[in-house]
């Protein structure tokens, strides 16, 4: 019974080939092996001329280099990739993965710290995205991350770029639960020193998620320089107060339209009121309701549809869970959207759900 749920949850995927760019999510079909799972992967770029900017996967650790050298032997391994630790909830080698690619002519870059990074320009900008941002050993988590941060600055400046650049961050922070106000402080206090408060704020996600090397912090962002035509944009919330308001330094979603397309992120929703509380606490259906109501109304405030979605994941407190998350996909979403589910713990211990994703029309 519960490998039949999971293939309901896991059954569909997102292959979208959108004016220049590529968007592929995938999840490993009922007993895929790896090897099979990499030529379904490879076999989506047969004929087409992409070059991938970043590709994003969330499964066990234990899974990692099986699949790095699976795939190593099917696509030249140029580009960033993150491997997220998150409990197994496919009953596969991994939950799935996300993957951006573009026909624009990517340049790939490494920094002396580990960390990688794509960077291309088209009619609309410049785009730089860095994967695989890992916080080096320290005395406390906070530490790791303000040197992640100062090495990162130094990185983006080495590039022509400025911290206020940054549209979309992803955290991933080993043990969440006992310093996320220490990382919330660390973060304002750099956002005041290189002038986001000032400018823009950029979309998040902060959940729990442990790396490769064991250190405090995981981190993805995307920086975005645009040329004349092209704006980005913060987007309020219809059900939900500024996170700062509540001392979380993050915009609830970014837009950035240019005369051809429009692209979107949402940051990581969860069931908060516009107080900043936590509501429906013990009650994950209505949590998933309530998060996934009001990613639906900043979709539809913005002119946007749930078919426009080209990446989606959802963090679950307990995959012991995931039937009452199948029924609310079957019944209450208001389009079909595939979705990665992975085990995470959230950035509250009372918030048993997270959703977070992306649109491009």
């Amino acid at each position: 019974m519960e490998k039949a749920m999971m293939q309901t949850i896991y059954a569909d995927e997102i292959i979208k080939e959108l004016d220049a760019h590529l968007y592929i999510q995938l999840t490993p079909k009922e007993d895929e092996t790896v090897s099979k799972f990499c030529q379904r992967l490879t076999g989506i770029f047969e004929g087409k001329e992409y070059q991938v900017v970043k590709m994003t996967c969330f499964g066990s650790l234990s899974s990692r280099i099986v699949f790095e050298e699976e795939l190593a032997g099917r696509m030249k391994k140029v580009f960033p990739i993150s491997w997220i630790e998150g409990e197994n909830c496919s009953g596969s080698f991994m939950n799935g993965l996300q993957l951006w690619a573009t026909k624009e002519k990517v340049t790939c870059l490494e920094t002396h710290w580990g960390a990688q990074a794509s960077y291309f320009h088209d009619q609309n900008g410049q785009h730089l995205f860095v994967g695989d941002l890992r916080s080096e050993p320290a005395q406390k988590p906070e530490l790791e991350y303000a040197t992640l941060l100062q090495k990162l600055n130094s990185f983006l400046e080495d590039q022509g770029f400025a911290f206020t650049d940054i549209v979309r961050t992803w955290y991933y922070l080993d043990d969440i639960l006992s310093w996320y106000d220490a990382f919330n402080r660390v973060r304002s206090g750099f956002f005041r020193q290189t002038g986001v408060f000032d400018t823009m704020i950029p979309a998040s996600t902060g959940v729990s998620g442990k790396n490769k090397t064991n250190t405090a912090v995981t981190m993805e962002l995307l920086a975005f320089k645009p040329k004349k035509g092209a704006t980005i944009t913060r987007v309020k919330s219809p059900l939900q107060n500024e996170a700062g308001d509540y001392g979380s330094s993050f915009s609830r979603a970014i837009r950035i339209d240019s005369p051809d397309h429009h692209w979107m992120s949402v940051s990581g929703t969860a069931s908060i009121l516009p107080s900043g509380e936590t509501t429906h606490i013990g009650d994950l259906k209505n949590q998933i309701l309530h998060s996934v109501d009001v990613v639906s109304k900043i979709i539809e405030q913005e002119g946007f549809m749930w078919a426009d979605v080209t990446r989606a994941t959802a963090y679950v407190k307990d995959k012991q869970n995931l039937s009452i998350l199948k029924d609310v996909l079957d019944s209450d979403l208001p389009s079909p959207v595939p979705l990665i589910v992975t085990q995470n713990t959230i950035c509250r211990d009372d918030l048993l759900f997270e959703i977070e994703l992306d649109l491009y029309s």
